[in-house]
């Protein structure tokens, strides 16, 4: 839906839609201390995937 943005809006018009990321962002990552404490990383290999599709409506 496009409006103009003069356009007025009473709040049963639209959502308010609030996203909690800047918090998260002020607090900020935690940083190991001690790099001997880090876990080992795990890997594993994914078999490859048919690329082939078949969609159908």
């Amino acid at each position: 839906m496009k409006l103009p943005d003069n356009e007025p809006l009473t709040p049963d018009d639209y959502w308010l839609i609030e996203d909690s990321w800047k918090p998260e962002w002020e607090r900020g990552v935690q940083v190991p201390v001690y790099p001997e404490a880090l876990p080992e990383p795990h890997i594993r290999v994914l078999r490859k995937r048919n690329k082939e599709a078949n969609f159908k409506l």
